[in-house]
């Protein structure tokens, strides 16, 4: 019987004890996705033999490895959740559908406001990092993910189009299970994640408001899997050794009376940035979704000639970024 990738759910939670697996639901844990899932698999320790001297010319097979981990490059929308955001607990709480994944990124929440001005906003954090559960089905199996982590963390934010995240998610393997694909319930809002967004598009950089083709987002996430001998399943955590926050604008050639990306960098003059998508008038509220950086510094620019335009790509580094740098569904 053939498997369809398209036949795919992903659900994830955070960890109440870092590394326990969480009991999660369909009904209130699933993440809605974009394009395929396929999970890789691999060993700290893969244990092969190809070294070992046989007396002939034959290589043994391996044997038993150790520290099996998940690997899965996700794509996945930036919206809000429709209604108003609270979070007292991850128990307690009414999040972006998104949320355990940009928590697994070192992301820290603040809800702030009430009374109908409520903001859901996620900074980058360094410590701690929060360990997820993200159970997969797809292709007749079931996958599930412990003490998971972003290995890779990526915001697109293209011209015309609703905001994306493209990040890898690195985990603790369990047992693989066959199961059929199981019925998820979704945010409403997100059964189409475009509504509300196109052509409400907002970048300002500074008080300029370039004509962009699109703005990335880099975290500069670097986190790798260590071995612990002494652990039942051999993972001993994670590595973290660096997190940078670079915000990439890619415009045609701007009012340079304006905004000068070749003075600024020279100059080392800081930009705030204000990135958005999504309504502000009625009936946008909670579907709303910006970045935005207190202080940007422009380096390594780029001009490229594009028939008679000149285009321009021009990187903010963003420092540190908390709490100069948020994500804010509102």
């Amino acid at each position: 019987m053939p498997h369809m990738w398209k036949r795919a759910a992903l659900a994830a939670r955070v960890e109440a004890a870092p590394g326990t697996p969480e009991a999660l639901s369909w009904s209130t844990d699933a993440i809605r996705v974009l394009g395929a899932m396929i999970p890789q698999r691999d060993w700290l320790a893969p244990n092969r033999r190809d070294d070992a001297i046989t007396g002939s010319l034959d290589t043994p097979p391996s044997a038993e490895p150790a520290g099996e981990y998940y690997r899965i490059p996700l794509r996945f929308p930036l919206i809000g959740a429709g209604s108003a955001y609270a979070y007292t607990n991850e128990t307690t709480k009414n999040v972006p559908e998104c949320h355990a994944l940009l928590r697994a990124a070192g992301m820290s929440l603040a809800v702030t406001g009430g009374g109908g001005s409520e903001a859901a906003t996620y900074s980058q954090n360094d410590d701690p990092v929060t360990n997820i559960t993200i159970w997969l089905e797809v292709g007749g199996k079931k996958y599930v993910f412990t003490a998971c982590q972003a290995e890779s963390f990526k915001q697109v934010w293209a011209a015309g189009s609703f905001p994306v995240v493209e990040a890898t998610f690195i985990g603790v393997a369990n047992a693989l299970t066959e199961q059929a694909l199981e019925a998820a319930t979704y945010d409403s809002f997100t059964a189409a994640p475009w509504t509300n967004m196109k052509g409400t598009q907002a970048l300002v950089v500074g008080s300029f408001e370039p004509e962009f083709q699109g703005v990335d987002i880099e975290h500069g996430l670097s986190t790798g899997p260590l071995l612990n001998g002494n652990a039942a399943d051999a993972h001993g955590g994670y590595k973290i050794t660096s997190r940078r926050l670079v915000l990439t604008v890619r415009a045609r050639t701007p009012a340079l009376a304006s905004w000068d990306p070749m003075l600024d960098e020279k100059n080392k003059t800081p930009r705030a940035i204000t990135m958005r998508a999504g309504l502000a008038a009625a009936g946008g509220q909670y579907k709303r979704v910006k970045f935005s950086a207190a202080s940007g510094v422009a380096e390594n620019v780029q001009m490229a000639q594009d028939g008679d335009f000149i285009n321009w790509t021009v990187p903010y580094n963003l420092g540190t970024a908390s709490p100069t740098a948020n994500l804010i569904f509102d």
